[in-house]
């Protein structure tokens, strides 16, 4: 509905510029819905899905941090809570919010007041059973927080699932976590996510990649379709379809074929040299800051710096 006020609004390109900065499909067709059949009959699906034996409770930590994205976040967030709603044996997913600072904000958005604040320094890594890392442009600082990447590596090896959506593979990367497996990161940014892991095995073509219990996914929308497949693995692929179904979302459930995979701009000369520039300056920057201790906002360094 939003990309459809945007078209009519503005136009169809800036439209269809936002659905493929989001990484997602959208439906155009007004009169097509394809969940018109969830008027009737909806509940026996939900009956017909539960699993035989019951499926223990996960904790999810999600880490936050200073212009993470909301898509990236919520998305998968939604597939939780939705499955939550689905099971008729209690909760399959249990949240925890975690950042440096007691409230943050998301970029371009509304701020949040965190659950778990300054948790660095009380072993919260020892609670947790997913460790969820969303995007978003404050990457290219939390990449340099060295503090934070030494919590995430103990979190990530503690932790019985990493689940990382667009530039959080960044952070997971530059942690040494994804070092000699498969991973995949955002696409219209793939080339200055990957430097962040010259060790990692970086799919450009996959819309997920799952190598053991490190789950990355590409961008924004595309954390979304690995929620659910996570979800699937849990319980079943029925369940995760009905769970889709409920929430009313398109699932793209083929791993490897991510179709925003030809956004991923050529690797020309020209490129790598504006790639390791630009990298090698915005990392000199945040370092010093961080080394000064000055917490230079993302927003601020984009404002007065680029």
């Amino acid at each position: 509905m939003v990309l459809h006020l945007l078209s009519q609004m503005f136009s169809p390109e800036l439209a269809d510029k936002v659905a493929h900065f989001a990484e997602y499909e959208p439906i155009k067709s007004s009169s097509h819905d394809p969940f018109v059949t969830n008027v009737k009959g909806f509940k026996h699906q939900i009956d017909n899905c539960q699993p035989e034996t019951p499926v223990n409770s996960l904790k999810v930590g999600l880490l936050l941090y200073d212009n993470f994205e909301l898509f990236d976040t919520f998305g998968p967030l939604e597939m939780f809570a939705c499955a939550n709603r689905t099971y008729a044996n209690g909760s399959l997913f249990s949240l925890i919010t975690l950042a440096e600072t007691r409230y943050v904000r998301a970029s371009k958005g509304p701020q949040f007041e965190v659950s778990h604040p300054y948790f660095l320094n009380d072993q919260t890594e020892d609670i947790l059973d997913i460790l969820f890392i969303p995007g978003g442009i404050g990457t290219i600082r939390e990449v340099n927080n060295e503090k934070l990447l030494k919590w995430v590596k103990i979190a990530a090896e503690k932790a019985t699932l990493v689940f990382t959506v667009c530039s959080g593979s960044a952070i997971l990367a530059k942690a040494g976590s994804l070092d000699g497996k498969q991973a995949t990161t955002n696409k219209l940014m793939f080339h200055e996510m990957t430097r962040y892991g010259p060790h990692v095995d970086w799919q450009q073509n996959a819309r997920f990649v799952i190598d053991g219990k490190f789950h990355t996914s590409s961008g924004v929308a595309a954390g979304t379709d690995l929620a659910l497949e996570i979800i699937a693995r849990r319980v079943s692929q029925n369940f995760a379809d009905v769970v889709a179904r409920r929430a009313e979302f398109v699932r793209i459930k083929a791993p490897e074929n991510d179709p925003f995979a030809a956004d991923v701009p050529p690797k020309t000369f020209f490129r790598r040299a504006v790639v390791a520039i630009s990298g090698v300056a915005t990392d000199a920057i945040f370092n010093v800051g961080f080394k000064l201790g000055f917490r230079m906002k993302t927003s601020h360094f984009l404002k007065n710096i680029i």
